[in-house]
């Protein structure tokens, strides 16, 4: 299992860059920001980590609510 590191910080990558580079299993550490996903991301079974305050890290789609598969 990795652990990748999402945000704007030094060693953080985009939300999509970081699916990307993940593997079944691996767990993203997301930063404190709002992430806006413009297209299906497939998560293949990955844990999501905030590690900040939880009410400042948000994901949101810019997809029509119908076509969003349920989480």
């Amino acid at each position: 299992m990795s652990r990748i590191r999402v945000g704007s910080g030094m060693f953080g990558r985009s939300f999509a860059q970081a699916v990307a580079a993940s593997k079944m299993g691996d767990e993203l550490l997301l930063e404190e920001g709002v992430y806006t996903l413009g297209e299906s991301i497939q998560l293949r079974d990955l844990r999501l980590t905030g590690t900040g305050d939880p009410s400042r890290t948000v994901i949101n789609s810019t997809s029509p609510a119908e076509q969003r598969p349920p989480i």
